[in-house]
Formats: structure tokens, C-alpha cells, sequence
């Protein structure tokens, strides 16, 4: 048998309930926000401060002659830059991954500007060595027209032909 409190009866009849009235009036309201935690991601300050170690200590080792631990160790350090700018986009907390992520946002905004810039300048500089390649093959096919055109004696005139027609 079910029990008292369970709101079923004995013959398994369906009871109807109240519903509870909503909250009229002021309730106070709590807003709560949770900082993400990701487990198994580099925070972004970690991956900097290895990146600015390792691309000391190559230096240093390149410095010093050591070229090919410090070869190796500058490209651990473009990585792990590369690394940081990764998780700076994705996860910027702090204010040093906020900053650099803004920096590297104008820094590739300019570059994009520059790509333009020497982009339509190359295309103008196309253009202009087409259209005077076409003017050139113009004026040659009028000279030679010209040239056509103009009547020769058999003798040349006193002091020679005019050098517009040979």
C-alpha cells in the first residue's frame, strides 16, 4: 500500500493538486557567475613565461656557439609563442593574454593593409606595362601603314629619306 502523504489512493485514481501561486512581490535574485576551468590546457601566462625562457636561453646558446641546441631551442620557442597565441584567443583571462591578443590584432590588420596595398600596386604595374606594350604595337603598325601608304621615288631626295619612313 502506497503511502498516506504520496497523493495516490488505494484504487490508483489520479489526485488533483493546486498549483502553488507564483511569488508576487520583491525576491531576491543571485547571480552567480563560474569561472571555466579547463583541465589539461596550458594557462596562457605558463606558456608565455616558457616561450620568453627558452628564447632567451637560445639566444644565449646561439651566442655562445652552440647552434644546434639553440636552433632547437628557438623553435621550441616559436612554438610554444605560437601556443600562447592559441590559448590567449580562446581563453583571454588574464590582462597580459588580453593585451597580446589586441597587439597581434593590429599587427595582422597591418599586415593584411600592406598585403593590399602591395597587391594593387603589383596589378597597376601590370596594367601599365600591358597598355604600353599595346601602344607600342599600335604606333609600329601606324608607322608601318604610313610607311606603306607614302609614295617612294625611285631616287631618294637630296640629303636622304626622312628617318620617319624607313
Amino acid at each position: 500500500m502506497p503511502p498516506a502523504d504520496s497523493g495516490k489512493s488505494g484504487d490508483a485514481e489520479t489526485v488533483v493538486q493546486e498549483v502553488p501561486p507564483e511569488e508576487t512581490g520583491p525576491v531576491p535574485v543571485e547571480l552567480t557567475r563560474v569561472a571555466p576551468r579547463f583541465y589539461g590546457v596550458t594557462p596562457p601566462a605558463a606558456a608565455l613565461a616558457l616561450a620568453a625562457a627558452s628564447l632567451a636561453l637560445a639566444v644565449l646558446l646561439l651566442a655562445t656557439g652552440h647552434v644546434v641546441v639553440g636552433g632547437v631551442l628557438l623553435g621550441v620557442a616559436l612554438l610554444l609563442l605560437l601556443a600562447f597565441a592559441g590559448i590567449a584567443r580562446r581563453l583571454p583571462d588574464t590582462a597580459v593574454a588580453r593585451l597580446s591578443f589586441n597587439a597581434a590584432s593590429a599587427v595582422r590588420a597591418r599586415a593584411g593593409f600592406a598585403v593590399e596595398t602591395f597587391t594593387v600596386h603589383s596589378s597597376a604595374r601590370m596594367e601599365l606595362f600591358r597598355l604600353r606594350r599595346e601602344l607600342l604595337q599600335v604606333l609600329g603598325q601606324r608607322a608601318e601603314c604610313c610607311t606603306l601608304a607614302t609614295p617612294r621615288r625611285a631616287n631618294p631626295p637630296v640629303g636622304g629619306w626622312p628617318s620617319w619612313t624607313a
